[in-house]
């Protein structure tokens, strides 16, 4: 991993989390879910309890274009002390030795999302500075662990619009959950309350590749913030949770409304996955135990829940069924130049399909 230079910032959650017992890694199965909580567990697809990944403090999950798991949150660097970075785990459980990296820049991130360039693209809290400006908001980092573009929305000075990675002196930088598109376009929910900015209530959509500002996406039909989100390539939808009154929405990619997940058994999710079946998986970031998993179809309709008494405080979760699709489907996969190269890469993602 690279160290990059930041002030060292720590939270008060991964003093709980570093306390605990260190456990051997556990892979996981294509029909496995993995969650993010206080510790970062794999569950099989009854959520039947399989094992830990790691022992610090996972927020953001997504698989990137090789099928490996991409974790941001707090990390150990080499002296064991806990600071901000995105660790990147094989499906076996061990950790890519050429991947991630340490970035206090991170700050506390919500969402991390993997793009079509492979760079990550991370909804971050405002908690550090970086020369004459603040870095937060939508950031985007590369793979070595550089701190690259900020996504700017709107102007809290006129009300008006920046894109890029500069053009107005006072933006919304509290873009906290992030979707990325397969139309080139990045997604990213505002939490912000500033003056003459509607507090919560739209998502601001960039072009991944430029940075540019495209347009703003007014929330409706009872939602009124994006706390986190994921796009959902079986459906071509997004779908998002709203933390302030624990309901999970579904949109398409226009951002109209298609539906909603209201779970009879939670009132305080925030997250949220497509799973087997197409079925969706809304979870509850309630700190007693258990943590419940609400499982609904995909028209909407509540179907069961589950509890969970290995984690708590759950602030993600991703179905590994998803991550074949993702390798196979989306993004800048590597091109083999021989049929020889073709052939061995088809059969390392065989490999990794296999039980």
């Amino acid at each position: 991993m690279q160290q990059a230079k930041a002030p060292l910032l720590l939270f008060a959650c991964a003093a709980l989390t570093l306390a605990a017992a260190t456990t051997h890694a556990v892979g996981w199965d294509d029909d496995d879910f993995i969650i993010a909580g206080n510790r970062l567990a794999v569950y099989d697809y009854d959520f039947t309890f399989k094992g830990y990944l790691d022992n610090f403090d996972p927020v953001g999950l997504d698989f990137d274009h090789s099928a490996n798991l991409v974790v941001s949150g707090t990390v150990l660097d080499d002296e064991f002390v806990p600071t901000q970075g995105i660790s990147v785990y094989a499906s076996n459980g061990e950790l890519v030795p050429e991947a991630g990296f340490l970035n206090n820049d991170l700050g506390r991130v919500l969402d991390t999302k993997v793009g079509p360039d492979g760079h990550y693209y991370a909804g971050t809290t405002l908690l550090s500075s970086f020369g004459d400006r603040d870095v937060g908001g939508l950031v985007e980092f590369l793979p070595d662990g550089t701190t690259g573009r900020e996504f700017l929305g709107r102007s809290v000075s006129t009300g008006g619009r920046g894109g890029g990675s500069g053009g107005v002196d006072f933006a919304v930088k509290n873009h906290s959950s992030v979707a990325i598109l397969p139309n080139g376009t990045v997604w990213s929910g505002v939490g912000s309350t500033h003056l003459d900015v509607a507090p919560n209530t739209y998502v601001d959509a960039f072009d991944v590749q430029t940075g540019e500002y495209l347009e703003t996406i007014a929330l409706d039909n009872g939602q009124i913030v994006a706390t986190t989100m994921r796009y959902s390539s079986a459906t071509n939808t997004v779908l998002m949770v709203d933390n302030s009154i624990g309901v999970a929405f579904e949109r398409d990619l226009s951002g109209a409304f298609l539906r909603s997940f209201d779970s009879p058994v939670s009132t305080s999710a925030l997250a949220i996955t497509r799973g087997p079946n197409d079925d969706v998986y809304l979870a509850n970031i309630e700190s007693i135990s258990p943590a419940v998993i609400s499982r609904f179809s995909s028209d909407g309709v509540f179907q069961e829940s589950y509890e969970l008494d290995d984690v708590r405080f759950i602030t993600n979760i991703v179905w590994a069924g998803n991550a074949r699709d993702r390798a196979l489907h989306i993004g800048t996969l590597p091109e083999p130049t021989t049929l020889a190269l073709a052939a061995t890469g088809l059969a390392l993602i065989a490999h990794r399909r296999a039980r």
